[in-house]
């Protein structure tokens, strides 16, 4: 799938819960979508059975593409889900895209993983919860609606003890700092602005 030659930016929009999504930016206007969908079954009948009761819309309008997981029981209603008129098993569905790089990104998940890289666009995340990994993001990244800035650093585990962090990106001033975690702690950097080096230079 391609989308319409311009200079965007092309909206994506992804729809999802469980699983995984993971994007990166490319240098052209075309659009690549995978989508891998996985359940608990007691059988490979039963898998397929339910498998294919899940569906993957691609809808495009103009230069916005939205990708949804559309599950049976969402037609049903959820108190048909909540008291047990559907029997439907969770079904799982990763999904790895490539789009322009000019690219605005949504996702909106639950227990959702989301990774994403080489996007010039802004990135906004409406996660109930999910771990994050975003790198090289031009435009200010959102999370549940609120700007978090321009760099994101996830969670990320590490043992007790000294370390040293430090972040790079192309025209920007390397950041470098050391911090000490104390065992069973956590430790939160909050928003780090990157400077411009000067006359446009490139690290």
């Amino acid at each position: 799938m391609s989308l319409p030659d311009g200079d965007g930016p092309f909206p994506t929009i992804i729809e999802t819960h469980g699983g995984s999504v993971e994007f990166s930016g490319s240098e052209t206007t075309d659009v690549m979508i995978e989508a891998v969908k996985s359940v608990d079954a007691a059988s490979d009948e039963e898998g397929n059975e339910i498998l294919s009761s899940v569906k993957i819309g691609v809808e495009r309008s103009g230069n916005t593409l939205r990708i949804e997981t559309v599950y049976p029981y969402e037609e049903q209603g959820f108190l048909s889900r909540l008291f047990g008129a559907t029997k439907e098993k969770h079904v799982d569905v990763d999904y790895r895209l490539t789009v322009p790089g000019n690219s605005d990104v949504d996702v909106d998940g639950t227990s959702t993983f989301v990774k994403g890289s080489d996007i010039e666009g802004r990135v906004s995340l409406d996660l109930s919860s999910g771990d994050v990994e975003l790198e090289n993001i031009g435009g200010i990244v959102y999370v549940d609606g609120d700007s978090v800035g321009y760099t994101l650093l996830g969670a990320h585990p590490v043992s007790a003890g000294q370390h040293r962090i430090r972040i790079v990106r192309d025209g920007y001033v390397p950041f470098d700092t050391t911090v000490f975690v104390l065992r069973d702690d956590s430790l939160r950097l909050g928003t780090i602005p990157l400077q411009r080096m000067p006359g446009g230079a490139r690290q």
